[in-house]
């Protein structure tokens, strides 16, 4: 087995798409010293996952608990916030508790471990939280797929109390930056937040097998029903309570006041903050550490895809007004501590608050702290008092019931609208005891016009009025929602349907739908960037107005077989300083590129004749066919004595799953012109003759709920998984191993597909592969494989979650993908023969769309005689002919959906690029075949450095201008000169940190202001652009100068003093 040699440097790219970035005004970005020491030491992946968190101590809390009563208590809290961990007190000093490590440069880091024993997720609270100017601190998990920070000086300039946002999993790493020269933080540690849950799979409330997905009544606020909520999705926020020991969760909504000036209020409900009998007591060192995260939302209503946190977040509240359940209406508005970024495109939502009630509605909310849910009533509410254990006010609650969508535990405050008028009317107070999602259960919302004065005789704290009305004093009846600026959020493309040409097999057109409110996203350019594979092949501008867009792409000889036939398309604002923004990816669709049949010839059976729809064939894989490959390995050791306290059976097996998203085709499930897709053929690769495994196939629970009944159906396991016994012959020695289903597994496009293998719990290697991913992978997806344990003989199971969970007993195996290549066909059919590579030429990483016939005309002397119509699910046809000469029919089999021939896009020009690599290491084009030499113009490229072993990249410059590794690259019309510098690593592998200055320029890269140390008093500073354009220059009066770079282009600029010295930095 070949080592990787090649070190992957990533900056920007890991961060783009890990599964839990928070983006939070008070951090700053980049990225921890310890990470570029760590990859000029390593050598390959495998170094690199060692070199984690070596060294540090681990200051360990725990708590006993039990899942089943967790999630049992759970379902019980719709009249409370959610429970969903504790604060454990601490005492922690970063700097005392730290490991001190000195640099080359004279600076200093300090760092040290947290681990919360089996929590789900971590984060934590401190009672000093003080930066001084110029130093960064970051938080991040120990395999780095969330980095948190930098955290500055500007983040919590009182110095207070603050929270970080929660880090997946049980084990958190701090690490400080203390520039030369500067005075040490004050970052103290009081409590540990221990949650008992995860935040992205909510693990807690799923047995062992079951899906991510819970089936139940909720519906995703971006199914059809949150169809016209666009903007009040935008003000919808998840509110992390620390009360006391407590950690809970409750939802809210932003608000809009008259005097618009952005005011972050956040209206929830009483009770979320209350103690018994609804008291109020808690001090601000608690509400400067709650978390508020707006976003959180899954992109569309698909079951079948993994969902993806791009929460925005802001730490810390005061209370203006509260109003507890018992005798009141049970609300509470509070105030943000600091104003909330444009960037974060958030809408401050309108209100209502006179008495009418009314007629239809909706509540949007985060039940149990999931991504957001939407609840539909469509009768008009009455109106009561709340009845639970505290008594309401009279007539203070409206009581509806849903016709579409549930609240749980976690909803709790989450807003109530009347869609005539899309105001908010009410927050939630509580329903039914639990979920049943029965047809007659019961949700209780208190009125806002009982939270804006009815109660203003008991206090001034009893009242809303004045914080949104400031402009006549409680006056208004109702006011409209608005945007900053009206700076709307920037939507991702949702779907993309790809379709190849009927006649040229090399032409695939592409369409998709502009987002919604596109054309409404603030200053600047809009663009789509278009990706096959891994690869970005152009990207095109926006034209204000259009709805739909088409995209030719001709697969060219460039990438020819190899071609990864999966699209998805992006979403790029280009401000007008320069600054870009972009959404996440569409869901890829794969594109079937073999032969569709255009005539075929039908069998005459009496006096009929009959046919059958073409079978077509497609290949579904993550991994290359090459065998050889030298990233394949075997699965290591598959042995976990025991887990979370559970002995695990060391004669029971361990199973290993991976999820298969399924996509862009679960938009298109019931039109008639895709087929339906089974997987046919399933392709291994073993690393042991002689060897037996089990391969299986999982369709979790069957088909997703729907949203419109109230029955929950378990159907038939067999309809949705299978499980294939390989046995590895004596005589193999390479390559792949073909398995035939038996019985074909359809495809069901709303739920998701577990592709995994099982293996004996012992301390052999696994007889299966996996292929190692290079880290730029990441930019794309992360594929945490699912592990279960079998407890005991009668194999019932327990779950681990994601490999990093049980990282210490399988670390090499800390990602990749399974060696596998399904087969999918449109025929439930069972293969006679097993197919070679040539029966089916192209492949993609994701499921392909099949086209099938929607109708076939009967032909006969040329002429069309008569059109039998397809029927969906159905694959044999006949017709009794007109004539008598039955052997002179054909069958034209009718193509709706696939265009008979495409204009070939039109050409664009080559651009040369030319790569120098100076010293031992080499730079790339990724995804690009090596020895690429040209590309497209209007494409974006990536560029991948591979330094030989012992030495590093020192600098990456193309056309004059100095990059990071990974970022992107806007191909022009002129050609790229691309220079990468490769220089021996020193025994410390610290020196290319060394800054050849004593200038100091934070926060960098800069976004608006920073502030440049270092300088000499009373010494002329100037401010260059890259292509030597002087931008600025300021007299400094101490050592010291602040400078503001709003509106400066992105790019990268140098300091000089008049003394010669200088140091550059980066607006982003």
């Amino acid at each position: 087995m070949k080592q990787l040699k090649n070190i992957f440097l990533i900056l920007a790219g890991s961060l783009l798409f890990t599964c839990t970035s928070l983006e939070a005004q008070q951090s700053f970005g980049g990225k921890p010293k310890s990470f570029t020491i760590e990859r000029e030491q390593s050598n390959g992946l495998r170094a690199m996952a060692s070199h984690t968190s070596s060294n540090l101590p681990v200051y360990t809390v725990t708590r006993q608990y039990s899942a089943e009563s967790l999630r049992a208590a759970a379902m019980k809290m719709i009249n409370a916030p959610m429970m969903a961990g504790e604060a454990i007190a601490v005492d922690y000093n970063l700097i005392r508790d730290g490991v001190r490590t000195e640099l080359a440069d004279g600076s200093v880091t300090y760092r040290m471990q947290i681990k919360g024993v089996n929590a789900k997720s971590i984060y934590l609270f401190f009672s000093r939280f003080e930066i001084p100017r110029g130093g960064k601190l970051y938080v991040y998990d120990v395999d780095r797929t969330t980095i948190l920070g930098a955290y500055t000086d500007q983040t919590n300039p009182s110095g207070g109390e603050f929270a970080v946002e929660p880090i997946r999993g049980e084990e958190l790493i701090l690490e400080y930056e203390a520039p030369k020269a500067l005075p040490l933080p004050r970052i103290i540690i009081d409590a540990v937040g221990y949650l008992y849950y995860d935040l992205q799979t909510h693990a807690l409330y799923q047995k062992a097998g079951e899906d991510e997905e819970r089936t139940g009544c909720q519906v995703d606020a971006n199914c059809e029903q949150g169809e016209g909520w666009d903007d009040q999705k935008n003000s919808i926020v998840q509110i992390l309570l620390k009360k006391g020991s407590h950690i809970e969760m409750c939802s809210g909504t932003l608000l809009n006041n008259t005097n618009e000036d952005f005011a972050p209020y956040i209206v929830t409900a009483g009770h979320c903050a209350a103690h018994k009998e609804g008291t109020y007591n808690f001090p601000p060192s608690d509400l400067n550490r709650w978390v508020f995260s707006f976003h959180y939302i899954k992109p569309s209503c698909s079951r079948s895809t993994i969902g993806s946190i791009e929460a925005k977040s802001l730490v810390g509240c005061s209370k203006l007004a509260y109003l507890p359940m018992h005798e009141y209406s049970d609300g509470m508005l509070l105030k943000l501590n600091q104003d909330i970024p444009l960037s974060y495109r958030v809408y401050y939502s309108g209100w209502d608050r006179q008495e009418q009630v009314p007629d239809k509605g909706v509540s949007l909310h985060h039940p149990l702290g999931d991504a957001m849910k939407i609840a539909v009533f469509e009768k008009k509410p009455r109106v009561d008092k709340w009845d639970g254990h505290n008594k309401g006010a009279e007539n203070a609650y409206l009581v509806m019931t849903f016709a579409h969508g549930e609240t749980e535990g976690g909803s709790s405050g989450g807003s109530l609208f009347d869609a005539k008028t899309n105001l908010l009317v009410g927050t939630l107070t509580g329903g039914q005891e639990t979920l049943k999602c029965l047809p007659n259960s019961e949700s209780f919302y208190g009125r806002l016009a009982y939270h804006w004065d009815k109660f203003k005789d008991k206090g001034a704290d009893k009242r809303m009025d004045i914080y949104l009305d400031p402009k006549t004093q409680g006056k208004a009846l109702s006011l409209k929602g608005t945007y900053r600026g009206d700076n709307r959020y920037l939507y991702p493309v949702t779907k993309v349907e790809a379709l190849r040409s009927l006649k040229q097999k090399n032409l695939v057109q592409l369409t998709w739908h502009s987002p919604k409110d596109v054309d409404r996203t603030g200053s600047g350019k809009l663009y789509y960037d278009i990706r096959r594979g891994e690869v970005i092949l152009e990207r095109i501008e926006h034209t204000a107005g259009k709805l739909l867009y088409t995209y030719v792409d001709d697969i060219d000889a460039q990438f020819g077989a190899d071609a990864d036939l999966a699209y998805s398309v992006r979403t790029v604002l280009v401000q007008d300083n320069g600054r870009t923004d972009w959404t996440s990816w569409s869901e890829p669709v794969g594109v079937y590129l073999g032969q569709l049949t255009e005539e075929l010839k039908p069998s005459v059976v009496d006096k009929t004749i009959q046919w059958q729809e073409p079978v077509l064939y497609q290949e579904w894989t993550r991994v290359p066919r090459n065998a050889d490959d030298p990233r394949f390995a075997s699965i290591p050791t598959a042995y976990i004595p025991k887990y979370e306290g559970v002995q695990i059976a060391t004669q029971g097996s361990i199973k290993f799953a991976e999820k298969w998203p399924i996509g862009s085709l679960y938009h298109t499930r019931d039109l008639l012109q895709y087929a339906t897709a089974y997987i046919t053929q399933i392709q291994v690769l073993p690393r042991k003759a002689g060897e037996s495994f089990r391969i299986n196939l999982d369709h979790g629970n069957g088909p997703v709920f729907r949203p419109n009944s109230f029955a929950d159906p378990r159907p038939d396991d067999k309809l949705y998984k299978r499980r294939l016994t390989v046995k590895v012959p004596n005589s193999w020695k390479s390559g792949w191993i073909t398995v035939k289903l038996d019985e074909p597994l359809k495809v069901y496009p709303e739920y998701m597909l577990r592709v995994g293998f099982e293996t004996a719990n012992n301390q052999k290697p696994s007889s299966m592969s996996y292929m190692r991913l290079e880290e730029t992978n990441q930019r794309y997806r992360f594929v945490g494989p699912l592990v279960m344990a079998s407890v005991n003989s009668r194999e019932e199971w327990y779950q681990i979650y994601f490999m990093s969970r049980v990282h210490k007993f399988l670390p090499e195996f800390w990602q990749g993908n399974m060696a596998f290549r399904l087969i999918v066909s449109n025929s439930s059919t069972p293969l006679e023969q097993e197919l070679k590579d040539a029966d089916v030429p192209s492949y993609s990483s994701a499921l392909p769309a099949l086209p099938r016939p929607i109708a076939y005309d009967v032909i006969v002397g040329g002429q069309k005689e008569a059109t039998v119509q397809a029927e969906a699910g159905k694959q044999s046809f006949s017709y009794t002919p007109k004539q008598t000469n039955l052997s002179a029919y054909s069958i034209r089999p009718v193509y709706e959906s696939v265009p008979t021939s495409l204009d070939a896009p039109s050409a664009r020009r080559e651009v040369a690029v030319t790569i120098s690599n100076q010293g031992p290491g080499k730079v790339k084009l990724y995804g690009y075949p090596d020895g690429t030499k040209t590309v497209k113009e209007k494409s974006v490229i990536w560029l991948d450095a591979y330094p030989k072993e012992g030495y590093s990249l020192t600098s990456l410059v193309v056309n004059g201008k100095e990059i990071y590794p990974s970022s992107e690259v806007w191909v022009g019309s002129e050609a790229l000169n691309v220079v990468a510098k490769f220089e021996k690593s020193k025994d410390t592998g610290l020196d290319a940190l060394a800054p050849k200055t004593d200038l100091s320029v934070y926060p960098n890269p800069v976004r608006h202001e920073a502030v440049v140390e270092g300088v000499a008093p009373n010494s002329l500073v100037k401010i260059y652009s890259l292509d030597g354009r002087l931008m600025h220059q300021v007299e400094a009066v101490g050592s010291s100068v602040k400078l503001n770079a709003t509106g400066w282009p992105a790019g990268m600029y140098f300091v000089q003093t008049e003394d010669g010295r200088s140091t550059k930095f980066v607006v982003d």
